[in-house]
């Protein structure tokens, strides 16, 4: 006789610890990046090395908030997913202090 009751299967949902490393990641190069650019001397590096840090700056941190924003739902990388999204954002709003910082002062 078949049960008029649903089974107790455990609810498979999506992990995303895979976004939430990858949001880590991301982060944590945006802030390196940003480190680099401010503890070396701007006449040590070309224009290009320059304009590829800031372009690395911005897609990895826009990443890393994006990641991050995917992991918040997961629970294995529920912290990972924070941490990345945290740190993209201060690595975004500090660069977009600096350049309009850099902008006022020329």
């Amino acid at each position: 006789m078949e049960s008029i009751y649903p089974e107790n299967r455990p609810s498979y949902g999506v992990d995303r610890y895979g976004f939430a490393i990858t949001s880590f990641i991301a982060g944590m190069i945006g802030f390196l990046t940003l480190l680099f650019i401010l503890t070396n001397d701007p006449d040590n590096y070309s224009d290009g090395t320059a304009v590829i840090a800031i372009l690395l700056i911005i897609i990895s941190s826009i990443l890393g908030v994006i990641f991050g924003s995917l992991a918040f739902s997961s629970k294995r990388g529920k912290g990972l997913g924070i941490a990345g999204f945290v740190i993209s954002i201060i690595s975004l709003v500090f660069f977009i202090f600096l350049l309009i910082v850099g902008i006022l002062v020329s």
